[in-house]
């Protein structure tokens, strides 16, 4: 049998042990060659301190919006403070921890009331219509600080803007009233952000509308770009106090292969002083993202690589090099790391790049067999764009967002251990097209947790209950929904979180064995245990248990005869935790002669 190191006599029975399960998902061999601490397939399971428990979930942050979400980002101010920007397909929020809400912010468009607003009033009365016109979105402020978000019904006229949707409390005069962001954004296009610390500005690009800026009052598009103004990018990036413009379209044309940059500190000057571009004709690939690696600005095409030096000369800026001529990045999003180490997912697989003329793809082999693999791959090659890549912080983990076949958005995400080298799957009860990052507003206390005390995760006193702690902010597909994935919550948005973990394949290959005891530490309040004889095939059941919120000992006796045998727990929720396993077995028969 395939399971010697833990195996024991026991009156005439051996007893075998499998103290933990600390591998995560080995894809790379069969389920009878992988190590017994590892499983052949397993969805909405993590590994903490070497036991497999339930994943955490995810809550809502603020209510539904206008447009798709795409990216929600961090902005970090010069004097230190944040704000929580959300750009969605048609608009732009950033959330105002007060009211709890995402909030409109202005697009340079904004006048005050000159009369008391009262709730179910339909009309306004304002100091300046200017700028104001039929269907718009805008947003009048509220005496409670919440925003009363609605559209312009018909031409404004003198001093009265009237709205599709009545007051809901009172605003009272002098109270501001203004005109959202209006953006025209695809799912095909992701969203790129870039903190201009030289100006202590937020610049953005979703690939469709021209480049804007925020400056902390309100989002417009960025003065003077090239063309008059008429210039689109896919990618930004800033680069020694320059922004640079990637794949850019200017004046109608298409420029795949450019990367523009302005002026030194100053993103509103793309004509004087050293602003100038590069076209990297070396290939004909278009570029796809770009981020700072060490010294270098790291340009990504759809199939290759260049590195850009700054060279700092008056007739010689910038300097680009192709250094890897057959592996690039699939998005924009599709890059993520530090100022040493990039990991990157094209069409061909994920690897890790560190600026010279080599890549790693070795490491990430169990990944590649689980998405990329011709035969077998779960990557849907029609949507694979719509792919991104997130680095979670707090344990070290990569997380590849993926629309696996037939799906057009993410439906499942895998994470890897950078560390531990854990492979593990989630199954997304709502697709997603986007992401972002935030942190706990505030240490969560025995009051503030919701749920029962027996539906806990975790200790009290954890870092991911404590307040700065980082979470992973998700931009769900269908219901324009921002998702806080906070490693606390215990079901998807009031879903429960379905789980399944399944062991390798314990196999006799000459003789048939007796089963006959099981033993499990185990926790969970419904957890139904089942066993397959032919590789997963096909289950029976061995038993459905309730063993409670803590770690039990349990014992499930069954007779069981087979040459071949795996384990699959599985249920929805509950707290499902599972520590070590064990069984007791015998020959059955005399081993056949070869």
């Amino acid at each position: 049998m395939a399971l010697t190191k833990d195996t024991v006599e026991l009156a005439g029975w051996e007893f075998a042990n499998i103290p933990s399960f600390v591998g995560g998902l080995d894809t790379l061999l069969a389920a009878d060659q992988i190590d017994e601490s590892n499983t052949p397939r397993s969805s909405n399971v993590v590994l903490r301190q070497g036991r497999i428990e339930i994943d955490t979930g995810y809550t809502t942050l603020g209510s539904t919006v206008v447009g798709k979400p795409r990216l929600v980002y961090r902005f970090i101010k010069a004097n230190g403070s944040a704000e929580l920007i959300l750009i969605t397909n048609s608009t732009v929020y950033k959330w105002d921890s007060t009211a709890a809400e995402w909030q409109y912010i202005s697009n340079g468009t904004s006048t005050t009331l000159t009369a008391d607003a009262n709730a179910t009033d339909l009309t306004l009365t304002v100091a300046d219509i200017t700028g104001f016109a039929d269907t718009e979105r805008i947003a009048i402020v509220l005496d409670t600080g919440a925003q009363h978000q609605t559209t312009v019904n018909g031409t404004p006229n003198g001093s009265t803007i009237t709205i599709t949707d009545a007051m809901p409390s009172l605003a009272t005069s002098g109270n501001v009233v203004l005109e959202a962001v209006a953006l025209a954004g695809t799912d095909a296009r992701q969203v790129d952000v870039v903190n201009m610390a030289a100006k202590d500005w937020m610049i953005f690009t979703n690939g469709v509308n021209k480049v804007y800026r925020y400056d902390k009052t309100d989002i417009q598009v960025l003065s003077n770009l090239p063309s008059s103004g008429n210039t689109i990018c896919r990618s930004l990036a800033v680069f020694v106090n320059h922004l640079v413009l990637l794949y850019t379209t200017e004046g109608g044309t298409a420029y795949p292969q450019r990367a523009r940059w302005c002026d030194t500190g100053n993103p509103e000057e793309w004509a004087k002083g050293n602003a100038s571009y590069r076209d990297l004709y070396e290939d004909a690939h278009p570029i796809t993202s770009a981020m700072l690696l060490g010294p270098y600005l790291i340009v990504y095409k759809s199939r290759s690589i260049f590195r850009g030096t700054h060279v700092g000369s008056s007739d010689l800026l910038f300097s680009f090099e192709q250094t890897i001529p057959d592996r690039g990045a699939i998005s924009v999003n599709a890059v993520v790391g530090d100022h040493s180490t990039h990991y990157v997912m094209d069409r061909k697989g994920i690897y890790a790049y560190k600026g010279g003329f080599a890549i790693d793809k070795k490491t990430f082999d169990k990944i590649h067999r689980l998405l990329f693999d011709t035969t077998d791959g779960e990557l849907d090659p029609n949507s694979a764009e719509k792919g991104f890549m997130v680095f979670i912080e707090g344990s070290r983990e990569l997380g590849f967002f993926y629309p696996s076949i037939g799906e057009t958005s993410n439906n499942k995400f895998i994470r890897y251990g950078l560390v531990t080298k854990e492979l593990l799957q989630r199954t997304l009860t709502h697709n997603v097209l986007g992401f972002g990052e935030n942190v706990v507003a505030a240490n969560q206390t025995w009051t503030s947790a919701t749920g029962s005390w027996a539906g806990q995760v975790g200790k009290w006193n954890r870092r991911s209950a404590t307040a700065n702690a980082p979470t992973l902010l998700l931009c769900q597909d269908t219901a324009n929904q921002v998702f806080e994935y906070d490693l606390l919550a215990t079901d998807d948005s009031g879903t429960g979180i379905a789980f399944s973990f399944e062991t390798k394949d314990f196999v006799s290959p000459n003789k048939d064995l007796r089963f006959d005891g099981f033993y499990f530490l185990i926790k969970g309040s419904t957890v139904l245990i089942e066993y397959s004889k032919d590789a997963g095939f096909s289950w029976s059941t061995l038993k459905s248990i309730t063993p409670g919120v803590t770690y039990l000992e349990v014992t499930v006796f069954k007779q069981i005869v087979t040459r071949k045998i795996r384990f699959r727990f599985s249920g929805t929720g509950g707290g499902f935790g599972l520590g070590r396993m064990g069984f007791k077995y015998r020959d059955e028969s005399k081993p056949v002669e070869e």
